[in-house]
């Protein structure tokens, strides 16, 4: 879901007449769109909380998000995919994280359903 991103940058300097000037160009980046670093930044932040509530509302936030981006769907169906317990928020919160930062865990936690068929 990254994808590129142009963004303008400004670049300071002196022109021939040794008078300031100012250029602008495009720089080509890959990355989330805007709202969607934000809500990873607000994950982040939540997960410095002791409030389960909060880390459980930033972490719904963004994978709504995201899935609502990546599937093409409305909201309302995005979030009866992702309905979970606050029990499954640490190892979904770590798995998450993992993905959008791009260090994309190898053998993330095994899910509980895992753990009762093993």
């Amino acid at each position: 879901m990254p994808s590129p991103r142009l963004r303008p940058e400004v670049i300071e300097g002196v022109d021939a007449l040794k008078r300031p000037s100012r250029t602008i160009r495009l720089v080509s980046e890959i990355g989330y769109p805007l709202e969607i670093r934000r809500l990873i930044d607000n994950l982040r932040s939540a997960c410095d909380e002791e409030k389960q509530e909060w880390q459980f509302e930033a972490l719904i936030r963004l994978a709504v998000a995201l899935v609502c981006r990546a599937h093409d769907i409305d909201l309302r169906v995005a979030v009866s995919l992702l309905e979970m317990g606050v029990d499954d928020l640490p190892g979904f919160v770590e798995a998450l994280l993992s993905v959008v930062s791009g260090d994309c865990l190898v053998h993330p936690r095994a899910s509980r359903k895992d753990e009762v068929d093993g």
